[in-house]
């Protein structure tokens, strides 16, 4: 052990012998009274804790500052929880004051330790949060939030102007939690400062609540198409269901179609069938299996499918909702083209309908891709006048000749005729359409037609399924799962063609729900990231106004312990009182117990210049250089590692935890280091701001350096704050040097194991 080395620690034996000295018992008087000489409680809030560790104590003095802010913001909270709110406003008013609470547990972070002591193996420490600087840090956080506020409040109303509503619900969706929290923290404001936080613009809460609520209340689903179809039990409906999602909004004229809104649609017994989005047209296309879910068939339900809506929202959904049914049948369904023409080869439109609501009404479907055919032609064979009680009428008899075709050869299986009458008191054209009203098909007439096909209608369906089951399984394999379900819903016919179709369709459904699920929760996973982001960022923004705040202080702290004249104290008194809450006998008492540690801290740094080949500062270059504009140079000198943990957090630059076991050289780190100074390094030169403060590191990889807090590990020989940035150390007994590079100059940071 050199000389100098035991100079040092006699001079530090006979400090810890006289500040024992001026204390009864070796507790500071100053803990047992929970006041501080020029410390003033009407600016401040107080709070003293006492542990075997300095963080313990740290912490017993958070906890009753926490306490004094719970009291006196209870009569903001009493008030708030007074007003009269609709039951949607009661959510918000709910999450405001739990989110106050939550607040008030993160204002530990404004707390400064403005006096210490370790007694007897007990630290000792009188914290204060300055109301005025607790009021300016939440100023700048408001402002963060505030202007995130309205960047999204622009976007959710450009996006309703231009009809894209569902880009708007999901923007105002968002905006809750910053909403939530920029109120809660805005209550806090309020309860401290000497005028409530003003906001720019009109959006409130309540704004928020019923912009969202009408355009949620405007949205409509209706079926298109595909209801009322027949299956067997287990199999899929020949035809996907379509539903239209579209806005009825008093900003519009017409209806509006709304693209990309995600949807759920289960069976009516709760069961999922599938999640998806709208097109670009506002249509969804789904493809149903029959399963039974009442006595003759079934029903789906579809309705909007919004993650992250609080569920106060849900009530304004009830009319965005839509159902389809669907039959249960003992035989594979059959599909049908429908074309009906008269002698001159002309479509008969209205024929054509009637007789498909015939053939729908018996089981059978009609559509464009059906492998048979009904192929109509409707001749006049009787055309007369008859004297009837009333006169002269007109009866004409017509007669519909109905062919059942396969469209794949064109060759005609089946056939069957049916005749209609019409009379008419007006004249034959009248006759005509009455007469081609009474034509119909019954389910008779089909079943005769089936019949008669039948050995041939069951090659061609067992062969038509065998290539949509090839089919399906090609696009199956190539990743194109909406499409492949299309051909595996035309497989109907060999036992186990069908099952295996079925089979597939349910693996493609799951793969299909798995995505969009996947989809999903990967859009709320990024979301949650930002918000997370912006949330960070506006408390980095307190933490920053905190720092720059502590440092301004220091040097006006510095300049009056530099024996500045009594009238230029008074003056800058006058303007820290009015900037910071600091009147003259608090900065004379903060001048003070600068003194003190100024005295202390010198007489360790002078024996490191003395000692300083010992550190070998050759090895140690620092990797980076905390680049800081001339405004934010004291702040980066002051609180070095606080600086570079918020710097390295705003430019998302903070790594994953390590996860690994401590090394013995991560171990040797461990614990409370006080700041004592920094050495230039070519000019040996001293720099004491921001000394005294404690810089804990603790074995759970975690930091607190001032009001700033971080994660850190070891690479080499370099400290890296939040996994990030690598700061150069040598740990030497109990003295840590960390080497850093501030604007191109080198310093030697010098802590002391408290």
């Amino acid at each position: 052990m050199s000389d100098h080395y035991s100079y040092r620690k006699t001079r530090f034996l006979l400090f810890v012998f006289i500040s024992v000295s001026l204390y009864s018992g070796g507790i500071p008087k100053w803990y047992t009274s929970g006041e501080l000489k020029g410390f003033s409680s009407t600016k401040n809030l107080f709070g003293t804790g006492a542990g075997d560790t300095y963080s313990k104590a740290m912490s017993q003095a958070q906890i009753q500052i926490i306490g004094q802010i719970q009291v006196d913001i209870s009569s903001e909270l009493i008030m708030f929880n007074q007003e009269n709110y609709d039951g949607s406003e009661s959510y918000y008013k709910s999450e405001i004051s739990q989110k106050i609470k939550s607040s008030v547990q993160q204002s530990i972070k404004g707390v400064e330790v403005v006096k210490k002591s370790k007694e007897n193996n007990t630290h000792y420490v009188f914290a204060v949060l300055n109301k005025k600087r607790y009021v300016n840090s939440l100023k700048s956080e408001l402002d963060q939030l505030w202007s995130k506020i309205s960047i999204l409040v622009t976007d959710a109303q450009s996006f309703t102007q231009n009809g894209n509503i569902f880009s708007s619900i999901d923007v105002y969706t968002e905006l809750e939690p910053y909403m939530t929290t920029f109120y809660s923290k805005k209550s806090i404001y309020n309860t401290f400062s000497d005028f409530p936080y003003a906001v720019h613009g009109e959006f409130s809460i309540e704004k928020m609540l019923q912009e969202t609520k009408t355009l949620l209340s405007s949205i409509r689903i209706s079926i298109q198409s595909g209801g009322k179809q027949s299956a067997l039990a287990g199999g899929p409906l020949p035809n996907p269901i379509t539903f239209n999602i579209f806005l009825k909004h008093s900003l519009f004229n017409n209806e509006i179609p709304v693209p990309g809104l995600p949807v759920i649609i289960k069976y009516d017994d709760g069961t999922i069938v599938e999640k998806t989005r709208s097109d670009e047209s506002g249509i969804v296309y789904c493809y149903v299996i029959a399963n039974p879910t009442g006595p003759k068939g079934g029903k789906i339900v579809i309705s909007p499918n919004l993650a992250g809506l609080p569920p106060l929202y849900k009530q304004y959904l009830k009319t965005a909702e839509a159902f389809a049914t669907y039959k249960i049948v003992d035989s594979p369904p059959i599909a049908f083209t429908l074309t009906v023409v008269d002698e001159k080869g002309d479509r008969l439109n209205k024929v054509e309908d009637k007789l498909t609501k015939s053939i729908e009404k018996v089981g059978y479907s009609v559509g464009p891709d059906a492998e048979l055919a009904l192929e109509g032609n409707v001749t006049i064979i009787d055309e007369k006048e008859v004297e009837g009680i009333s006169g002269l009428q007109y009866l004409v008899t017509a007669e519909l000749d109905m062919f059942m075709v396969v469209k794949m050869n064109g060759e005609k299986i089946a056939s069957f005729d049916a005749k209609g009458k019409g009379l008419s008191k007006k004249n034959l054209k009248d006759a005509n359409k009455k007469a081609f009203q009474k034509l119909k098909l019954s389910k008779k007439n089909l079943a005769g037609m089936l019949a008669e096909a039948e050995e041939e209608l069951k090659r061609i369906f067992t062969k038509k399924s065998s290539e949509k089951l090839r089919e399906g399984k090609a696009l199956y394999a190539q990743d194109k799962l909406k499409e492949a379900i299309v051909p595996l819903t035309k497989v109907t016919h060999d036992e186990g063609q069908f099952e295996e179709a079925i089979r597939l369709i349910g693996e493609i459904k799951a793969e299909i729900n798995r995505i969009e699920a996947e989809r999903v929760a990967r859009i709320e996973e990024e979301k949650r990231k930002i918000r997370e982001q912006e949330m960070a960022l506006a408390q980095l923004a307190a933490e920053t106004e905190r720092a720059r705040q502590l440092a301004e202080l220091e040097i006006a702290t510095t300049m009056a312990a530099a024996h500045v004249s009594s009238a230029q104290i008074s003056a800058d008194a006058n303007v820290l009182v009015a900037q910071y809450g600091v009147d003259e006998a608090e900065l004379n008492a903060r001048v003070a117990e600068l003194e003190t540690r100024t005295e202390e801290s010198k007489i360790t740094i002078d024996q490191i210049k003395k000692n300083i080949e010992q550190y070998k500062l050759e090895k140690f270059e620092p990797q980076e250089s905390i680049i800081v504009a001339e405004t934010e140079l004291d702040v980066a000198k002051a609180n070095t590692i606080g600086f570079v943990a918020r710097r390295v957090e705003k430019e998302h630059r903070t790594k994953e935890p390590v996860l690994t076991s401590l090394s013995p050289k991560e171990k040797a780190i461990v614990g409370d280091w006080r700041y004592l100074g920094m050495i230039e390094n070519n000019s040996r030169k001293e720099d004491y701001s921001g000394i005294g403060t404690i810089f804990s590191i603790a074995d759970d990889r975690t930091f607190t350096d001032e009001s700033t807090t971080g994660s850190w590990s070891v690479e080499n020989d370099n400290f890296l704050v939040n996994n990030s940035f690598q700061i150069p150390f040598v740990v030497n007994i109990n003295i840590l040097v960390m080497f850093v590079d501030i604007t191109g100059v080198h310093y030697l940071r010098i802590y002391e194991q408290y």
